[in-house]
C-alpha cells in the first residue's frame, strides 16, 4: 500500500512538473516569436559599415531608407537641431520597449521593467552632470531621453532642479535620492564621478537583488545580470582609478555581493599599479576574459576601450543564452541589449557624421563586432 502511495505521488509530481514546464514554455511562445520578428529588423553590421562610409550626415540618413528608422529620418530637416533627430530616434526605441514590456509574462515582467529603467538612470546622470557644470535647465530638458516606464513630465521636473539640494528634494524617499545624499561628502572631495557611480550602484544593486529573487528563469537571470554587476564593478574601479580616487573610496561604490568577482579579486583590481595588472588579476572570470581579449586596445585608449570590450562581451553572452534557452526570458533580455546597442551605435555614428569625423574614427568608437543578421 505504501509503495502504491509513493508511486501515485511520484506520478502526481511528474505531471505537476510537466504542467509547470509546459505553461512556462507557452507563456513565452507568443512573446518570443514577436521578439524574433523584431530582432530580424535590427541593423546588421554591414549596414553600419555602409553608414560609416557615407560622405556626410544627409547621405547617412538616406542610407537608412528601408530600415525601421526610415520613417523617422524623413521627419528630420537639415535645418533642425541634431537633438531633434535624437529625440525622434529615442521615441522609436522607447515605443518598441514599451510594447515589449507589455508582452512579457508576469513572472519576469518586473525584471524587464527594471532593465529598461536604465534610461531613467541615464537621465539622472545627465541631470546631475548638468547641475554640476551649471548648464541651464532649458538645455537639460532638451537632452532628456524618453523612458518606457516613466512619464516625460516627471523627468522634466527633475531637470528643472536649480541645484543638487533641490534635486534631492525631488528624489526624497527614493533609493536614488538616498544614494546621492550619502555621496555628497565624496562629491566635495572627488567631484562628479562620485555622484555618477553612486547612481549606478543604486540601479545595478536593485536589479541584481530582483534577479536573484525572481523564481522563473533565475539561473539565466543570475548569469546575465551577474555579468552586468561584475562589469559595472570593473568599470567603476578602472574609471575611478583613472580619476585618481584612492582604493578605500573606490571600495564603497562597488556592488556586493558580486557574481564571479571575489573579494580578493576586487581588492587586487583596486590596488593594481596599472590597468594591465588589474585585468590580469581577474583573468579567469567572464569579465576578465572580455578585458583580456581587448588588452592592446585598452592599453592604447584606457577605460573607454575597456567599457566597449565589456559591452561587446555582454551582447555575445545575451545572444548565446537566447539561442540555448529560446523559450525563456533570455531572448527578451538579448533583444533589449541589442536594441539599445543598435541605438547607441546609430546615435554616435550620426552625431559623428554631423561633426565631420573621419570614417576610421567613427568605426573605432562603435561596438560592431556582434551582428544579428
Amino acid at each position: 500500500m505504501i509503495v502504491v502511495g509513493l508511486f501515485l505521488t511520484a506520478i502526481a509530481l511528474f505531471f505537476a512538473a510537466l504542467f509547470i514546464s509546459t505553461k512556462h514554455t507557452m507563456d513565452y511562445v507568443f512573446c518570443n516569436s514577436t521578439v524574433s520578428a523584431w530582432e530580424a529588423r535590427l541593423l546588421p553590421t554591414s549596414k553600419f559599415m555602409e553608414l560609416i562610409e557615407t560622405p556626410d550626415l544627409r547621405s547617412a540618413l538616406l542610407a537608412l531608407e528601408g530600415t525601421e528608422y526610415g520613417g523617422v529620418v524623413r521627419e528630420f530637416s537639415d535645418k533642425d537641431d541634431f537633438r531633434v533627430l535624437e529625440r525622434l530616434l529615442h521615441g522609436l526605441v522607447v515605443q518598441r520597449l514599451r510594447e515589449l514590456v507589455s508582452l512579457v509574462p508576469d513572472d519576469t515582467a518586473p525584471v524587464i521593467r527594471k532593465i529598461v529603467e536604465q534610461r531613467y538612470l541615464w537621465n539622472l546622470k545627465m541631470i546631475v552632470s548638468a547641475i554640476h557644470y551649471q548648464i541651464p535647465k532649458e538645455e537639460r530638458s532638451r537632452e532628456l531621453l524618453p523612458s518606457p516606464v516613466h512619464t516625460y513630465e516627471s523627468l522634466q521636473l527633475l531637470a528643472s532642479a536649480e541645484s543638487l539640494e533641490q534635486l534631492l528634494e525631488f528624489l526624497k524617499g527614493t533609493d536614488y535620492g538616498d544614494s546621492l545624499q550619502r555621496a555628497l561628502s565624496d562629491y566635495e572631495q572627488h567631484g562628479l564621478p562620485a555622484l555618477l557611480v553612486a547612481l549606478e550602484k543604486t540601479y545595478y544593486s536593485s536589479l541584481w537583488e530582483l534577479a536573484q529573487k525572481t523564481k522563473t528563469d533565475r539561473k539565466i537571470l543570475k548569469q546575465l545580470v551577474g555579468y552586468l554587476v561584475d562589469a559595472v564593478n570593473a568599470k567603476t574601479i578602472l574609471r575611478l582609478k583613472d580619476a585618481g580616487v584612492p582604493e578605500p573610496e573606490i571600495d564603497k561604490y562597488l556592488i556586493r555581493p558580486s557574481h564571479e568577482l571575489t573579494e580578493p579579486m576586487l581588492k587586487a583590481m583596486m590596488v593594481a599599479e596599472d590597468i594591465k595588472s588589474a585585468i590580469h588579476s581577474i583573468r579567469i572570470t567572464m569579465v576578465g576574459s572580455a578585458l583580456s581579449s581587448a588588452a592592446e586596445e585598452i592599453a592604447r585608449e584606457g577605460p573607454e576601450a575597456a567599457e566597449r570590450a565589456l559591452d561587446r562581451f555582454y551582447l555575445e553572452l545575451c545572444k548565446r543564452l537566447s539561442l540555448l534557452h529560446q523559450f525563456s526570458v533570455a531572448p527578451v533580455i538579448s533583444y533589449v541589449a541589442h536594441k539599445e546597442a543598435e541605438f547607441r551605435n546609430l546615435r554616435k555614428c550620426l552625431r559623428m557624421k554631423a561633426d565631420g569625423l573621419p570614417a576610421a574614427e567613427i568605426k573605432k568608437r562603435l561596438v560592431l563586432e556582434v551582428s544579428l543578421s
